[in-house]
């Protein structure tokens, strides 16, 4: 006897799937390479994953086909994650900070069909891509107006282009959760890397078990301060002001580290550092109490 309550496998395209249904306005902010931010919502971002995937069909990527990536986490490298992993091949991270002997080793290893990379990583990929004889394309992640001139790279793509080449929607196979999704090497082993493989069903798992933490975190807190006598109006409302000032602060330490340094770039990165300042302040002021 089999119990088929919510009978479904765990598959990462029904996380894309979700986010579209029920949180389709949510914002996703991403500052790119070339240092703007990119701001859209997790309806444009399903619409153009679906596209995606289309694009990669066509262009002959098939289940089990491994498509490498060398790129900062934004918005086209979490596209191309969900779009590969969703439609059934599997998705190769590569890390950018290996030597270019050891990625060309780890490309050839994987047998990675297509490879996807940041314009920061374009001297890598130069240095590479001739001895790399599976990758049959190279997706440059950027606009058109943007792709490196006079690139010796054979087989180089805009990432747009591609995109655009693709048909709206897709039909997110129902595959069997146990398969690979994910090719992650090792760095700093003895030898040659080694690669590891996370199905779509570790996958989820690990994502359930990590939004569970971040939740059950908060709710311990909070059963602190009622313990402590506090309402629970205050001690919510507490708890979410010190949670956006910690957002703030941290955006505030890691600003220069994203933010070109420019002096156009100079008033976000101390708007964010005055805006974190405030944010702390209101965080350490008490409290008004709960109307009734």
């Amino acid at each position: 006897m089999q119990g088929l309550m919510m009978d479904m496998p765990l598959l990462v395209s029904t996380l894309l799937q979700h986010a579209a249904r029920h949180f389709p306005d949510v914002e996703i902010v991403s500052r790119r390479v070339e240092g703007d931010l990119h701001r859209y919502n997790y309806a444009a971002f399903a619409a153009r994953t679906e596209k995606l995937a289309n694009a990669l069909t066509a262009h002959g990527v098939q289940v089990g086909d491994r498509v490498a990536t060398l790129a900062w986490n934004g918005y086209r490298h979490m596209e191309i994650y969900y779009a590969v992993g969703g439609m059934g091949s599997v998705i190769h991270t590569i890390n950018p900070r290996l030597h270019p002997e050891q990625i060309a080793w780890i490309v050839n290893h994987a047998e990675d069909t297509l490879l996807a990379f940041d314009l920061t990583f374009l001297p890598i990929v130069e240095a590479i891509a001739e001895h790399c004889p599976t990758v049959k394309g190279w997706v440059a992640m950027c606009d058109r107006d943007r792709m490196p001139a006079g690139s010796k790279i054979a087989n180089l793509i805009c990432y747009e282009d591609l995109l655009a080449s693709g048909k709206d929607g897709f039909v997110w196979p129902e595959i069997d959760e146990r398969s690979a999704v994910c090719l992650c090497y090792t760095s700093g082993t003895t030898g040659n890397p080694k690669g590891a493989l996370y199905s779509h069903r570790s996958t989820l798992l690990q994502a359930y078990g990590a939004a569970h933490c971040a939740c059950r975190k908060d709710v311990v807190e909070l059963e602190r301060r009622l313990e402590g006598g506090a309402s629970f109006e205050v001690a919510l409302a507490q708890l979410e002001r010190e949670k956006a000032a910690h957002k703030c602060l941290a955006a505030a330490a890691f600003a220069p580290a994203f933010v070109p340094a420019s002096a156009s770039a100079a008033a976000p990165a101390a708007a964010t550092a005055e805006a974190a300042t405030q944010a702390s302040a209101q965080a350490s002021a008490p409290a008004s109490p709960a109307k009734a």
